[in-house]
C-alpha cells in the first residue's frame, strides 16, 4: 500500500492506503498490513529485504549459466 502520515491534534498518525477490490480478502490485507508495519518499527524493511535475496539469486543463476 501506500504509506504517509497524517498530523492528528500535533502527533504523527502513520496512513496506509490498500487496494480494495471486490474478491479480496479484507481482513487478510489488514492483517498484512499491521504485521509489516510493526516490523518497520522494529527497523525490518521486508521489501528491502526481498529485493535483496532476489538480486543475489539471479546473480547466482546468472554465474552458474
Amino acid at each position: 500500500g501506500i504509506r504517509d502520515t497524517r498530523v492528528i491534534l500535533g502527533v504523527g498518525v502513520p496512513v496506509i492506503t490498500l487496494p480494495i477490490a471486490p474478491g479480496r480478502n479484507l481482513a487478510v490485507l489488514l492483517e498484512c498490513a499491521v504485521r509489516d508495519h510493526i516490523l518497520r518499527l522494529n527497523g525490518y524493511h521486508a521489501d528491502e529485504d526481498m529485493m535483496a535475496r532476489m538480486s543475489r539469486v539471479m546473480t547466482e543463476a546468472e554465474s552458474c549459466a
